[in-house]
């Protein structure tokens, strides 16, 4: 089967994959720790460091939330605290996808780079069912597209029609 680069989908299909679900988990309890911790803490040295503490949860929680993907034409927008990159679909160079045992189960990771040598990693792992299948389905042709560098089981990952 021969693919090709271009555009990925309708040109007015937008996917967001958002934070995960776990980031207002993390944020309240982060809330919790700092506020109940400093409110009932038996000592000051002991409300400090479980105000600290809670802080540090937060600033993990907002980390989190600032973070998602969105894949529009031709072109992957991945936001973050450190800012934005945008990587070129119609110039990807490489794919790397990984399978890995991690803390929660498996994970599964699509490293893509362009041309450019811009660099996104997705952890379709984290993706709901629905999400997953529409971003490897728009992401099949670039991907399995001639000349894309690919490592690790990416037939695996697009096979079957994505």
């Amino acid at each position: 089967m021969t693919y090709q680069a271009g555009p990925v989908g309708p040109v007015g299909q937008r996917i967001k994959a958002g934070p995960s679900p776990w980031a207002i988990v993390l944020l309240v309890t982060g809330v919790l720790i700092g506020g109940f911790g400093t409110v009932l803490g038996v000592n000051t040295p002991s409300r400090v460091v479980a105000g600290l503490a809670g802080g540090a949860v937060v600033l993990a929680a907002v980390a989190a939330l600032a973070s998602w993907t969105e894949i529009h034409g031709s072109q992957i927008t991945a936001h973050s605290l450190r800012g934005r990159r945008i990587l070129r679909l119609d110039q990807l160079a490489s794919a790397d996808y990984a399978v890995g045992r991690g803390r929660y189960g498996r994970t599964e990771t699509l490293t893509l780079a362009d041309q450019a040598g811009t660099r996104v990693a997705l952890l379709l792992s984290g993706y709901g069912k629905v999400t997953r299948q529409r971003t490897l389905a728009a992401l099949g042709p670039a991907v399995m597209a001639a000349g894309v560098r690919r490592s690790g089981p990416v037939e695996q990952a697009f096979q079957g029609g994505y």
